[in-house]
């Protein structure tokens, strides 16, 4: 539901009818809204079941990393996310026109991001560091990705990356914060 809601948001202007909304196999979904959705309902399910929401949260971020590049695949074959016009070698030819690979990208950046939680899962500096970690790691390589992307901007970004600004502060914030207070 937040992966369709936040995709509803950025192209609204391309919902005809109000069946429109419903009608994802026309439109899309958004990782950011999806993940969202995901943390409110997860959030709601460890309180009800009364688990540690950090321990819990850091056993899935090498997973949802992993998850992430996976279901890019899926995007790459199927040729969305095409980006910008350019020249360089690994482009590919959309309506005969040379367009960066943004779902190769994010294979690439989540499978790194993947390799880097899985090392550190044993190694992790409190209980909730994976899971920040992986949130400033997506922040930082999707803000980059977004730049390569033909999706429509608002003052020089897409929505994507404004609200990755957000994302990226508070999980940084809360990093410090947990880490300050591990070391008291």
């Amino acid at each position: 539901i937040g992966a369709r809601i936040a995709y509803l948001i950025e192209y609204w202007g391309e919902v005809s009818s109000f069946a429109g909304i419903f009608k994802i196999w026309e439109g899309g979904l958004s990782f950011i809204g999806g993940l969202i959705g995901a943390l409110i309902a997860s959030c709601i399910y460890i309180k009800i079941k009364k688990l540690n929401l950090w321990k819990t949260v850091d056993i899935f971020a090498p997973a949802l990393a992993l998850g992430h590049a996976i279901g890019r695949i899926g995007c790459y074959l199927t040729g969305l996310h095409i980006g910008k016009l350019t020249t360089v070698p690994w482009a590919v030819m959309v309506n005969n026109e040379l367009r960066h690979q943004t779902a190769l990208y994010d294979i690439i950046a989540e499978s790194a991001n993947f390799l880097v939680l899985w090392k550190l899962r044993t190694r992790k500096l409190f209980d909730g560091s994976l899971f920040l970690l992986y949130l400033m790691m997506y922040s930082t390589e999707r803000f980059i990705i977004d730049f390569f992307r033909a999706d429509p901007s608002y003052y020089g970004l897409t929505a994507t990356q404004w609200s990755l600004i957000f994302v990226f502060f508070a999980s940084l914030v809360l990093f410090i914060r947990h880490k300050k207070d591990k070391k008291e």
